[in-house]
């Protein structure tokens, strides 16, 4: 059997390395090149926190065990960072939000940890100031973040100790399939196979649409702030209302902001200014420091915000995988679609089929 991989970040990657252990040949192509988009240009937090509804929570719960075992066994766990995030509100909205989901997440026997402000600086981060956080600070252990291009490279290079992957890089122009074969045609030519799977990120919609499949994926931008190297000693992952930041190694902090508007008009560099400002009041060693790199963001997110896996409606040899926790999910997730895609329907992926919105579009229809 040969599947086609269409998208080389940590999601294509991972349904590429799961179908090799299973005897597949499988050629992985992407137009720029492996982990070059979302999957290296995000804030690649690992959590559950925010999604304590059912069936997703589960499903999030299982992807950060897996992913724990599966950087075990390619041996690249030194780029998984599970060292568990901190939280705590700046307004009484947020506060409110995170009691909520703290308490969402007990009742699902979730570890939560509190702390007063003062036994975080003592024991945890004597960097961080916590000087006006009135309430006790939240820490969840199980939560952390992911530096994501190396980790893909650790996939990537799995895949390539086999002999059956072949990569390229390339885009895609055209798609075909038939009853028993699929042709992927390219800049560099056609290739041919049994199987295709788009898992190219903001691109898969338009992909799925050569194949007459409407699937809204959207590009969700965002502003990532990167210090310079610096004495740092922050191990956790820290959400302060809508502020959060992040080791980023060797010293550096990544931060971005969610949930917040900037002032009209800000550009991506003012944007990153402000996000520093806001960091520095709880990292005061950032004071006054410019940032040393500003990331844009593109996170591939579906229509409904839930991941879309499945084969696509009539096209029983083209199989999707995408979703906008890529980093929290996309090793359970290449690990379940491997299975689809050798004939063993996975039952906990069922709300996540890409007709549930061709049924939405129907019912629209209907409706008129």
């Amino acid at each position: 059997m040969h599947v086609i991989v269409v998208g080389a970040g940590i999601l294509g990657l991972s349904v590429s390395h799961h179908l090799l252990e299973r005897g597949v040949k499988v050629t992985a192509i992407d137009r720029i090149g492996p982990a070059a988009l979302a999957s290296s240009t995000t804030f690649a937090c690992i959590n559950y926190f925010n999604y304590w509804h059912e069936p997703y929570f589960t499903l999030r719960r299982n992807s950060i065990d897996y992913t724990r075992e599966l950087a075990a066994q390619l041996g690249v766990s030194q780029w998984l960072h599970l060292q568990g995030t901190l939280r705590w509100g700046e307004t009484p909205d947020s506060w409110d939000k995170l009691n909520r989901s703290v308490n969402a997440l007990i009742e699902r026997g979730v570890a939560v940890e509190f702390f007063s402000p003062a036994d975080v600086r003592r024991h945890l981060e004597p960097d961080l100031n916590v000087d006006g956080i009135a309430r006790d600070i939240v820490r969840i252990p199980n939560e952390g973040w992911m530096d994501g291009a190396p980790f893909v490279g650790g996939l990537l290079a799995a895949a390539q100790a086999r002999s059956g992957f072949s990569w390229r890089c390339t885009r895609v122009t055209g798609l075909e399939t038939r009853a028993s074969s699929v042709t992927v045609r390219t800049d560099h030519g056609p290739i041919d196979g049994d199987v295709v799977v788009l898992a190219a990120g903001v691109d898969t919609g338009s992909l799925a649409a050569i194949l007459g499949t409407q699937l809204t994926v959207r590009s969700d931008p965002g502003t990532l702030f990167v210090s310079h190297y610096l004495p740092s000693r922050l191990t956790h992952t820290c959400y302060a209302g809508h502020l959060h930041f992040r080791p980023d190694g060797a010293g550096r902090i990544m931060a971005g902001h969610h949930g917040g508007e900037f002032p009209p008009g800000c550009t991506p560099g003012m944007e990153a200014q402000l996000i520093a400002e806001q960091l520095s009041r709880r990292l005061p060693a950032l004071r006054n420091m410019p940032p040393h790199a500003v990331l844009i963001g593109a996170r591939p997110v579906p229509e409904d915000g839930l991941p879309v896996l499945g084969w696509l409606h009539r096209q029983p040899r083209a199989y999707v995988l995408t979703c906008h926790s890529g980093m929290t999910l996309g090793c359970y997730l290449g690990r379940l679609a491997s299975q689809e895609i050798l004939g063993d329907p996975v039952k906990q992926l069922a709300p996540y089929r890409p007709e549930r919105f061709a049924a939405t579009t129907v019912a629209a229809e209907a409706s008129l």
